[in-house]
């Protein structure tokens, strides 16, 4: 049997955990939607992480980098390894508040991260950027 199981997963290092495992990723993200509109997820709430089966994991660096929402700064930035079932490059862009609250505040920052490159992951962090800043002035 091969194929994708999709994982509804939450936390980072030693507080990651998997909460669910679901054959069809649209119901995975469904308990993903529901779950995060309690509240629950902690600092960046839950993901759906799809794992493929049947396949020898093979270690791939994570690049992560934090920018400020309020004037694009770079606030820190670090790689890591955290999938080696990831077959496929990764590169993602996503709010992530400093204060683990519900407010966007001056003090969020955006989370870019990317298995490419550091500049893949800070690109991914301006687009996300750029995206809630229109979407704040109505232009999106």
């Amino acid at each position: 049997m091969s194929g994708v199981v999709y994982l509804v997963v939450s936390g980072h290092y030693s507080d990651f955990r998997v909460h669910a495992a679901y054959t069809a990723k649209p119901r995975a993200e469904q308990v993903v939607s529901r779950l995060n509109s309690f509240g629950l997820g902690g600092y960046d709430g839950f993901w759906v992480q799809g794992v493929p089966l049947d396949t020898e994991p093979r270690p791939r660096k994570r690049y992560s980098v934090f920018i400020a929402l309020s004037d694009g700064e770079e606030i820190d930035r670090f790689s890591y390894s955290p999938d080696p079932w990831s077959n496929e490059p990764l590169v993602i862009g996503k709010r992530f508040s400093i204060l683990a609250t519900e407010d966007e505040g001056d003090d969020d920052a955006v989370l870019g991260e990317s298995t490419r490159s550091y500049d893949a992951a800070l690109k991914a962090a301006q687009d996300r950027r750029t995206r809630i800043l229109a979407r704040r002035e109505g232009v999106a």
